[in-house]
């Protein structure tokens, strides 16, 4: 689940990399950033929150890095993305990829009096797990906004871990011993984390930290909502306000480890590794990146990509047997303040265009698990036709809405009513419901 517009940093040769450019000392380094004066702002590009993953670290929760004040970071341009597949934007391209890519950006108003303390807002991508890059998203619009209206914020984003290095859902990652699943959604954290510790040096206040992302990036924001019963946000001050663009924490049915073990495997053979051998994990890990990237792919080409390599149940985040929507209900999740919502009619995406009978729409969702518990449910046609059942075929009535500004005969939404009637109800039980 992705979508959204994205502006590209003004062209390098206004930047200022001489006496002007900003510089931070942190703990991990001496951080020497941009100056963009036409703008009024400084920008840190591609600053390392957490040591490199790789080797034994692949497969492995985020490790902070070291202190070392001497060491110079270059934070004049942004990191390297995360592997991902590149027919999802001409942005990325393959030398954009890195395995090493748990980078963090921070944009500020220049010339902040010593001491300040601006709110900070933290971005986190979509893309469905699969893609994005915090790079697609320039904060400088935001906190050129934020100055005019007179209440300055610092923007940050980062890269998390995508497809099989941040979501493999293999069950020897079930122990601690050995890695950890949903590494992607521990990356967050470790980002978070990262802004508590350093982002006063920059001028932000950690007290005043709000989170906002969109589809999966808002998912994820969902999941550190419930997080450890809903208690390690406050215990961690990781962030007080979240806002979510289509996602929540019950957004759609969280799988375990058994229902995606078949890609897990096929993923496992690409890579040429053995899903049965005890030492999976050693072996994935002995592969260079580029091989776990290739086997990746692969396993992404044979179904729906959403449900290959996303959150699984791991008993941090998510625990069997108990629904993210029915602990969010139960007051397990996160206290603070949060905005949410939903974009207009965004069912429309993500179903096909060809349905022309009832049948056809329910067969299609009984081979998503995204609206389902279980994939295997035999109940699952009876569900789906009671659901479509509050979805009529009757054209008058818009089934359920009429588009904005649209014929009922529109082209997109085609003669017979069948496709509209799919995407109400998807966009219904995938983002509307979760909000």
């Amino acid at each position: 689940m992705y979508a959204g517009a994205w502006w590209l940093l003004p062209a390098s040769s206004h930047w200022q990399r001489d006496v002007l450019s900003p510089q931070i000392q942190l703990p991990q380094g001496f951080v020497t950033g941009l100056s963009a004066p036409q703008f009024c702002q400084d920008y840190f590009l591609g600053i390392p929150y957490a040591q490199p993953p790789l080797g034994k670290l692949r497969f492995a929760k985020p490790q902070p890095l070291g202190p070392n004040p001497s060491h110079k970071v270059d934070a004049t341009q942004y990191g390297k993305a995360c592997f991902q597949p590149l027919n999802t934007t001409p942005i990325i391209t393959a030398s954009d990829l890195s395995e090493d890519c748990l980078f963090v950006n921070v944009f500020r108003p220049s010339n902040l009096p010593h001491g300040a303390k601006l709110p900070v807002m933290v971005w986190i991508h979509g893309g469905g797990f699969a893609f994005g890059a915090s790079q697609l998203y320039n904060g400088s619009v935001i906190v050129e906004q934020s100055v005019h209206l007179n209440e300055s914020i610092i923007y940050v984003s980062f890269n998390y871990r995508l497809n099989a290095f941040g979501f493999l859902a293999a069950p020897q990652l079930a122990h601690a011993s050995t890695g950890t699943l949903n590494a992607g959604l521990h990356d967050m954290i470790g980002a978070l984390k990262w802004v508590q510790e350093n982002i006063a040096a920059f001028g932000g206040n950690k007290d005043r930290v709000t989170v906002f992302g969109q589809s999966a990036g808002a998912v994820g924001i969902g999941s550190l909502l419930v997080a450890g019963g809903g208690h390690y946000v406050k215990q961690h001050n990781l962030f007080h306000g979240a806002i979510m663009e289509s996602g929540a924490p019950g957004s759609a049915p969280v799988l375990t480890v058994s229902d995606v073990l078949p890609w897990t495997d096929i993923f496992a053979a690409a890579a040429g590794c053995l899903s049965s051998d005890p030492s999976i994990i050693s072996c994935l890990r002995s592969k260079p990146s580029e091989v776990l990237y290739h086997a990746s792919l692969v396993t992404l080409n044979t179904t729906d990509p959403a449900f290959i390599f996303n959150h699984v149940v791991d008993g941090f985040f998510f625990e069997e047997e108990k629904r993210a929507a029915e602990e969010v209900r139960r007051g397990n999740v996160a206290d603070v303040p949060i905005i949410t919502g939903c974009n207009l009619d965004e069912g429309t995406l993500f179903v096909p265009h060809t349905f022309n009978t009832t049948d056809e729409i329910v067969n299609y969702f009984r081979g998503s698990c995204s609206l389902t518990i279980s994939c295997n449910s035999s109940q699952q046609r009876r569900l789906f036709k009671g659901l479509l059942g509050l979805y009529p075929d009757i054209p008058a009535i818009g089934s359920p809405y009429d588009p904005v500004g649209v014929s009922k005969d529109d082209r997109f939404f085609g003669p017979n009513n069948q496709y509209k009637r799919a995407a109400s109800l998807f966009g219904d039980v995938v983002f509307h419901s979760g909000a």
